[in-house]
């Protein structure tokens, strides 16, 4: 079965449809990264088990509402809100990337710092339907960073043998 007929089947809700809607919906839920699927009017239509966590929101509780009433996201070191990703991939028709220094504000104000990008979805016909975002947990990673650029404090040298400070 070519790809056309197995999205007539998606829409027609044929055995063979439902076994490969229920295929897809399996690997999605099983990504590591936070998957939005935000329609052409910027409402949330599904978010995989990862963005959930990610949002601290269930997909029922942010099903049909905008995206950006769910999900905030602001420049770690200006604070500002980051600009509409969803609506820049739209008008453009490519990916946006997110940037470095992204930070998702959850739904308890837990700051979380992420990566990712905003993505036309499109139908095989190339019709788009809306953006797919994806988020990337990247706590340990930023961390390492703010270490590793962080100042250090100066040297203290370990006593000579006799048990002496060397006085630096």
């Amino acid at each position: 079965m070519g790809l056309a007929q197995e999205r007539d089947a998606l829409d027609h809700g044929t055995e063979f449809g439902l076994i490969t809607s229920n295929f897809a919906h399996m690997a999605l839920e099983s990504v590591a990264a936070g998957l939005i699927v935000i329609d052409l009017s910027g409402l949330i239509r599904y978010m995989n088990l990862a963005a959930s966590q990610l949002l601290g929101r269930t997909l029922e509780q942010t099903r049909g509402l905008p995206w950006t009433e769910c999900l905030h996201l602001i420049d770690e070191s200006t604070r500002k809100a980051i600009p509409d990703l969803v609506g820049a991939c739209l008008a453009s028709g490519n990916p946006i990337e997110l940037g470095v220094y992204a930070l998702l504000v959850g739904a308890s104000g837990a700051e979380i710092p992420v990566e990712g990008n905003v993505a036309p979805f499109c139908w095989l016909d190339d019709d788009v339907f809306g953006t797919v975002m994806v988020l990337r947990d990247v706590t340990p990673s930023r961390k390492l960073l703010r270490q590793r650029s962080a100042p250090t404090s100066p040297a203290i040298a370990p006593p000579d043998v006799a048990g002496h400070s060397n006085g630096v």
